[in-house]
């Protein structure tokens, strides 16, 4: 990462920048939002910076916006702002609606995410930050500001420290990265118990009902030595995905479709990625964008899809695309 010509265009940084993130914003993108401003802010001080999300903000965020008493703006006004900084976002399809303003010509485009890359986000970009063996977006954010020399206090290492817990499953997929991180973030002073207990927020009732629902709908394909797996929810697809995994399945797919809708969350087990190389946010998920009429994409282990066509015979499609790339074994590791 070049942090000489990243330095050098904060501290020319426009007078109005936003920072945005995906819809349904989770603590990932909101943390590592409001971190960013801060070592912008600590770079260019005359910078006016909001912070914001598209249409919505997840309920684990908004705990800790409230917690933090900080302020994140639903669907900020871009029409006007010099500079778009887009965190934890890879596609358009997770911003709907404002690829037209991104597009300007009169606005710098900045892009921070730890997905895989995508040419939605990459084409835009005047910086493009993206680093997938990161496994949040605060990592990146992190490595940011080591970069510049910046220190966190302890209050911004709290808020990090809570984007990375919560998009690494409370550790369960970090890396020696992240660990090494996590150790630098518990030197500056973040209370470790203290962002525990904000993350310990009993799970929506709905929730566990739709994985249960998964569980009872699901189709079991046998691939080889794998168990793929799909099944419909009406709601928490993403969540319904992860309980199949937890219960045996390789490789899961869940649908929901609403108002002609549909999006597909895919998982699979590290073992999966590691034994067959292939990444559903690389290898799956944006050919079922394609097939759909939308887009997808997100990480080795875990992506979506989402679009408005074909949509009775999408799942069908996932299992069809997989099964067609384990049997080939091109991408076989």
């Amino acid at each position: 990462m070049d942090f000489t010509d990243l330095l050098t265009f904060l501290k020319s940084f426009p007078k109005r920048a936003v920072i945005l993130s995906h819809k349904k914003a989770d603590a990932d993108a909101v943390c590592s939002s409001i971190v960013l401003k801060r070592i912008i802010l600590d770079i260019s001080p005359g910078t006016e910076i909001t912070v914001g999300t598209v249409e919505s903000i997840s309920r684990p965020a908004k705990e800790i916006i409230s917690v933090f008493e900080e302020e994140v703006i639903t669907d900020p006004d871009i029409g006007d702002t010099d500079c778009l900084i887009i965190t934890d976002t890879a596609t358009f399809q997770q911003m709907p609606h404002i690829e037209e303003e991104v597009r300007r010509e009169d606005v710098k485009v900045v892009v921070i995410d730890h997905h895989c890359g995508h040419k939605d986000t990459e084409d835009i970009a005047d910086f493009y930050i993206v680093d997938e063996s990161a496994t949040s977006t605060c990592e990146i954010v992190y490595q940011i500001a080591a970069g510049l020399g910046i220190t966190l206090d302890r209050r911004d290492s709290e808020i990090m420290l809570l984007g990375i817990l919560s998009d690494t499953a409370h550790l369960r997929f970090a890396t020696k990265e992240t660990i090494f991180i996590v150790n630098e973030l518990l030197k500056n002073g973040a209370d470790y118990d203290m962002v525990l207990s904000i993350l310990e927020i009993p799970e929506d009732i709905s929730k566990r009902i739709a994985r249960l629902k998964a569980a009872k709908r699901m189709e079991i394909h046998r691939v080889n030595d794998f168990i793929i797996v799909t099944s419909t929810v009406g709601t928490f697809a993403s969540s319904a995905a992860d309980s199949l995994i937890k219960i045996g399945a390789d490789l899961a797919f869940v649908s929901s479709v609403c108002e002609n809708e549909i999006l597909i969350s895919g998982r699979s087990t590290r073992g999966f990625f590691k034994m067959t190389g292939i990444e559903l946010g690389r290898d799956i998920m944006p050919e079922i964008g394609e097939f759909i009429g939308g887009g997808g994409g997100g990480h080795s282990c875990a992506a979506a899809a989402k679009g408005g066509e074909n949509i009775g015979m999408a799942l069908a499609k996932c299992v069809e695309l997989t099964k067609s790339l384990i049997e080939k074994g091109v991408l076989f590791v």
